[in-house]
């Protein structure tokens, strides 16, 4: 189906159905929203700049930076997939790395000191979430510790921005 074309009246605004009007109205109000969004995200780029500048003084690399932030949006084990053939490449290329696949294959962690990590990483990313190991286990309890000592690291890393600010 063909869309119908946008008829223009120059200066007669009476040849105009009240359904245009509104349309033409909604367009007007839509641009305006555009120009105020644009504008706002003109903020937001200076604003991730700042940031990245921050991280990048503490030494880590854009690549490293975009990294991170790739996985928080994928799937974590598509992470992995991908870290695996970087390493198949490796040993393609005869780099010695790419002989030691196995170590990213399996986690040699035991499982409390797993659910300490992950709970101590929930805990410094103030992610809301409930522990995902069994109630009353210990690996339950190490959860809880490290999501706790997660929180306390972001709270003092806050505070210490907020005394370094200035006012």
């Amino acid at each position: 189906m063909a869309k119908k074309a946008l008829r223009v009246v120059a200066n007669d605004d009476n040849e105009l159905t009240d359904a245009e009007k509104v349309k033409e109205q909604r367009f007007l109000n839509g641009l305006g929203n555009l120009r105020k969004l644009e504008l706002d995200l003109d903020d937001v780029k200076v604003d991730i700049k700042a940031e990245t500048k921050v991280l990048t003084g503490l030494g880590y690399t854009k690549d490293q930076i975009k990294f991170a932030l790739s996985i928080d949006e994928e799937d974590r084990s598509k992470v992995i997939e991908d870290m695996q053939q970087r390493i198949r490449i490796l040993t393609l290329l005869g780099v010695g790395a790419g002989r030691q696949l196995s170590l990213i294959e399996s986690d040699p962690l035991p499982l409390e000191e797993r659910a300490y990590h992950n709970g101590l990483a929930a805990g410094r990313q103030r992610k809301d979430v409930t522990n995902p190991m069994p109630p009353g286990t210990r690996e339950y309890e190490r959860w809880e510790d490290g999501n706790r000592e997660g929180h306390q690291l972001a709270n003092a890393a806050l505070a210490e921005a907020m005394d370094s600010a200035p006012l």
